[in-house]
């Protein structure tokens, strides 16, 4: 995959969280993990998420092994 010069979508993920009367900081949305993860990665590998507060990597990893049938 072939990352964009341009992240349209960066501010979105706390929006989606406010509705829901959840407070984390620092989300960001699933859109902009499933491109950078699928950039980074091949569809087979480990992919580590240190902080894993609102799950947005794991969404984002989850999102991407259905597109492809990867097991990342």
């Amino acid at each position: 995959m072939q990352l964009g010069t341009i992240i349209q979508n960066g501010k979105k993920g706390k929006g989606y969280l406010d509705v829901l009367s959840l407070n984390f900081p620092y989300c960001h949305p699933v859109s902009l993990y499933e491109q950078l993860v699928g950039a980074a990665s091949e569809s087979q590998g480990i992919i580590l998420d240190f902080f894993a507060g609102s799950g947005t990597t794991a969404h984002a990893v989850l999102n991407l092994n259905r597109e492809d049938g990867g097991q990342r």
